[in-house]
C-alpha cells in the first residue's frame, strides 16, 4: 500500500498558511545571572526581549459545555491554536502571544499565555505521521 506521508504533512501546513490567523510570540532571553533555588528566577541578568512572527496558527474555540466535562484545563475564553511544527516555544521565558494582521500589528489588545495541559489532554491532541509532528498545538488563556 502507498502511503501519502509527504501529502498529509504539506496539506496540514497549507491549511495553517491559508486558513490561519497570525499570531507574534514574545518572550525574554537573559545573559548572565543566577538561577535562585526559591523561585527558579533568574537573578542578576540582562534581559533581552526576543521576538516571532507572524506566525500562522489555526485557532480554534472550545465550545465549554461539552470540553470542560472532558478536560478540566480548557475554561471559557481560551484558545486552542496549532501551529506549524517548527514554531519552538519550549523553555521560553516570559513567553506571550498577540493577534497580529499580515504586517505584525496587534488586531487587538489581548495578549494570551501558554496553560499547562494534563497528560491526557496532550494525548488527545498528538498527531504524528510516520513519526513527523504534523502540528504543534497549544492551549492559550488570557494573560493576567
Amino acid at each position: 500500500m502507498r502511503t501519502r506521508i509527504g501529502f498529509a504533512l504539506n496539506r496540514a501546513l497549507v491549511n495553517i498558511g491559508v486558513r490561519g490567523t497570525n499570531w507574534m510570540l514574545t518572550w525574554v532571553t537573559y545573559a548572565g545571572g543566577k538561577i535562585d533555588p526559591g523561585t527558579n528566577a533568574i537573578v542578576g541578568g540582562t534581559p533581552t526581549a526576543q521576538s516571532m512572527g507572524p506566525v500562522a496558527g489555526l485557532v480554534h474555540l472550545a465550545e465549554a459545555k461539552s470540553v470542560l466535562r472532558q478536560f478540566v484545563e480548557i475554561e471559557v475564553g481560551d484558545v486552542i491554536v496549532d501551529f506549524p511544527p517548527y514554531v519552538t516555544i519550549d523553555g521560553l521565558a516570559n513567553l506571550r502571544f498577540y493577534m497580529v494582521d499580515s504586517n505584525g500589528n496587534r488586531v487587538d489588545d489581548q495578549t494570551y499565555e501558554q496553560k499547562e495541559l494534563g497528560g491526557k489532554l496532550a494525548k488527545a491532541w498528538d498527531l504524528v505521521v510516520a513519526g513527523n509532528m504534523t502540528v504543534r498545538t497549544v492551549l492559550l488563556s488570557k494573560a493576567t
